[in-house]
């Protein structure tokens, strides 16, 4: 790859839609002549606006044309992708580094310094050309060569594509390609499912060795942990714990089924026994109500955590819509598609719900510190980070 090359030569793994954002330099002209400014800006708008559904669609085309030269189906248009493009398109609008997002995508990544030097089916093109360093045999890059680029356009299982644009403070511009499968894309269990649907995924590594007297994980203890706060998180039950041998991963937060965002249990996994005499000596010294019990690792394995990464939203007007969320987290970086509403029974009561999955724990804190207690509809909502 050349070093003159204006596209990145960086990508991850491809799962089974494209979201395609794109950065670029340069506003489009406001419209000139004797109109009010609101006749003007109404104008600007309306000419920016169109002038995105033109290079929207050009971008779908150019990628069909691409698809279709080998042998794969159509993309369609989604804009809930394109809203969350432009949201991260946003977010490096600053510097205009060639960073990704950092979810669970295969990024392609673009960047210009004048925009009649570019069209969307160039850009396309010059990422298809890395089809001669693509070895079909072995479904592999040549060595030394990129062509991750490639093999996200004309992967088989990808379904849709959506964009988005921002200027560059720095006059710059670059592209942004993730993929994500929204069809795998509920909100629990099949979440790894999602994660693990890579096609460019490295080699995994070797296998540690067992240790001394058996397989590894045989020496594992399993711990039920309560009584604690239902706002408590990892970091205070690590607390607890200290001089354990737990970290955050040895944590699992247990939510009862039926819509309850209660926790109703820690599930610790120790990596000893004494490590596990040395919680239930720390509780005894605590004087609470904390309560551990030892668990069966059946317990464990089955549970999926939230990771930190989940926000319960609730107080939601009963008509609230996804639309409404969406405005509510405004200036905040969640997956699209991701919003899932529940209603959770109280005493004689039901309350409306609604869970959203961001792209990472910073991001998740982040929504929790600026929008905690803010009004959605006239109503505050409060948010919870379920771990």
């Amino acid at each position: 790859m050349s070093s003159s090359s204006l596209y990145n030569p960086f990508c991850l793994s491809i799962s089974s839609l494209l979201l395609l954002i794109l950065i670029f330099s340069g506003e489009f002209p406001s419209t000139a002549g004797t109109s009010s400014p609101d006749t003007k800006a109404a104008t600007a708008r309306a000419i920016n606006r169109g002038r995105r559904n033109k290079q929207s669609a050009e971008f779908l085309l150019a990628h069909n044309a691409a698809r279709g030269a080998s042998g794969a189906s159509n993309l369609k248009w989604d804009q809930g992708l394109a809203r969350f493009a432009s949201k991260w398109a946003k977010q490096r609008k600053s510097d205009c580094k060639m960073t990704h997002s950092g979810g669970p995508y295969g990024e392609n990544i673009f960047w210009y310094q004048r925009s009649e030097n570019w069209s969307p089916r160039r850009v396309v093109e010059k990422w298809m050309d890395e089809s001669l360093n693509y070895d079909r045999l072995t479904n592999t890059c040549k060595s030394g060569a990129m062509c991750g680029h490639y093999t996200q356009i004309i992967w088989r299982t990808t379904t849709a594509v959506g964009c988005a644009r921002s200027k560059c403070d720095n006059d710059r511009g670059f592209l942004l390609d993730p993929a994500i499968s929204r069809s795998s894309l509920p909100f629990l269990q099949e979440w790894r499912k999602c994660l693990s649907t890579a096609t460019e995924q490295p080699p995994p590594a070797s296998p540690l060795p067992p240790p001394p007297g058996g397989s590894p994980g045989e020496e594992r203890f399993y711990g039920k942990f309560s009584g604690f706060s239902k706002h408590a998180l990892k970091t205070d039950i690590m607390n607890i714990l200290e001089g354990c041998s737990v970290t955050p991963d040895d944590l699992k937060f247990n939510y009862p089924r039926g819509g309850n965002l209660t926790p109703a249990a820690v599930f610790v996994q120790f990596p000893s026994l004494s490590a596990y005499d040395k919680a239930l000596r720390n509780i005894a010294k605590k004087g609470k109500l904390y309560r551990l019990e030892r668990a069966a690792r059946g317990q464990w394995d089955p549970i999926v955590p939230y990771e930190g990464k989940v926000v319960a939203l609730h107080g939601l007007p009963v008509n609230a819509i996804t639309e409404d969320i969406d405005r509510f987290l405004s200036g905040c970086l969640y997956y699209p598609g991701s919003i899932q509403f529940l209603t959770v029974q109280g005493l004689g009561t039901s309350k409306r719900v609604a869970l959203v999955r961001f792209t990472s724990q910073t991001q998740a804190m982040n929504a929790y510190i600026t929008k905690n207690r803010n009004f959605l509809l006239n109503q505050r909502i409060t948010l919870q980070v379920l771990q």
